[in-house]
């Protein structure tokens, strides 16, 4: 039986895991970072030409912000726009590949209003400065910080007993920021060697080329496994 690493945590994982068990495979769940949801108290801007969700931790900031439910959202993945849609929204597209690039261009090939704000809702890291390369073309964009995230200092005790005698044979990563931290507890607790033997995949290509430039030449997307189609952002 295959030993899959899932690196999120178990309450964002439930679905995903419930699918990896159902295929026969064991699944551990393993968190890199915690989210911390901020209070937003800025003003809706009175105009507001269309928002942006660049991961599914800001959907909740949009669904307490009291925007109306037919404003033009651009979402990252499938399950942001499911996410906003069980909550009323729309009229909400996303991006076809997962990734803040294919989300940048989709909003440059179907947004013409230039003269309204758009509202960006993202993290405190971000793989893509919206705002820059959107303001470069002429569009207004804020910026509204709805959470931040704070990376694990160490590997939970419960993973570090596992790798003693057991083995992963894949490592799901969703996020740039769990590959650099991901490769940094590996590194910490000696298990560089260890997760070669295990097969990285990654949410979209630029994780994946940070993996490998980290040295784990045994990896892929998604996309080479089949079963986790459904759970892009």
């Amino acid at each position: 039986m295959k030993n899959i690493l899932v690196t999120r945590v178990k309450n964002r994982a439930e679905e995903m895991l419930k699918v990896i068990e159902q295929e026969g495979f064991t699944a551990f769940c393993e968190p890199l970072f915690s989210v911390k949801k901020i209070f937003l108290d800025q003003k809706i801007p009175r105009e507001i030409s269309a928002i942006i969700i660049s991961s599914l931790n800001a959907c909740e900031a949009v669904i307490d912000f009291g925007l109306p439910k037919n404003v033009k959202i651009f979402a990252v993945g499938k399950k942001s726009a499911q996410k906003l849609i069980e909550f009323g929204f729309t009229n909400i597209e996303f991006a076809p590949k997962n990734s803040a690039e294919s989300l940048l261009n989709l909003i440059i090939e179907s947004e013409e209003n230039k003269s309204s704000s758009i509202l960006y809702f993202h993290g405190s890291i971000v793989s893509l400065d919206f705002k820059k390369e959107l303001e470069k073309l002429g569009f207004k964009v804020e910026n509204i910080l709805a959470y931040k995230t704070q990376e694990i200092p160490n590997f939970s005790d419960e993973l570090l007993q596992f790798v003693k005698n057991n083995s992963f044979d894949q490592v799901l990563l969703f996020s740039q920021n769990s590959a650099k931290i991901f490769f940094k507890l590996a590194v910490k607790n000696n298990l560089l060697e260890y997760f070669k033997d295990a097969q990285l995949l990654c949410l979209s290509e630029k994780i994946l080329h940070d993996v490998r430039n980290y040295g784990f030449t045994n990896s892929a997307t998604f996309d080479q496994f089949p079963i986790l189609n459904n759970f892009y952002d």
